[in-house]
């Protein structure tokens, strides 16, 4: 693991951000805002967790930037965020706003599915879509992932052993 001091504006995520960068050797890269308003030792204290187990999870997954176990389209980027900010959210107590979900996610899971394989992907998994919503990826894979677990009474470790068909199909797409 590399841990970088960053002058970027990471208020969103109490102030720490990360990527996971390849699977061999393993490589998790995490940043931290010294310019975080809540002060970098509150975000070493709160931020660093959350990102930490995020990577990781992305790591033991398989979804690094260079090494990844699956394509690298729109609805296995949803099912892969969702399931790390679900196990974040989950073993860290950690919430941020960014990643809740709206009342509307289950359209936004139908039109992830729906979309064409040249789609932006930073449109529609991070940043802010054209339209104004932001996430959109992270956010409704959260909520699949959710569903998924309520529907067949499924820990977020169980789910994570599955193939995002697999997971989309348990959630009822």
């Amino acid at each position: 693991m590399i841990v970088e001091a960053v002058d970027w504006d990471l208020d969103i995520v109490s102030g720490v951000s990360g990527r996971t960068e390849t699977n061999s050797p393993p490589l998790v890269l995490v940043q931290i805002s010294h310019l975080y308003k809540g002060g970098v030792i509150d975000s070493v204290y709160k931020g660093i967790k959350s990102t930490i187990f995020h990577e990781f999870h992305h790591l033991s997954r398989g979804w690094a930037i260079q090494d990844i176990k699956f394509s690298c389209i729109i609805p296995n980027a949803m099912v892969n965020e969702g399931l790390a900010v679900a196990f974040t959210e989950i073993y860290t107590g950690n919430i941020n706003e960014v990643n809740a979900y709206a009342e509307v996610a289950d359209d936004w899971v139908k039109e992830i599915l729906a979309l064409t394989r040249d789609a932006s992907y930073s449109d529609w998994v991070m940043g802010e879509h054209p339209d104004g919503r932001t996430y959109i990826g992270y956010r409704t894979g959260n909520f699949l992932a959710r569903k998924a677990m309520n529907k067949f009474e499924k820990t977020i470790l169980e789910l994570s052993e599955l193939m995002p068909a697999e997971i989309i199909k348990l959630a009822g797409y």
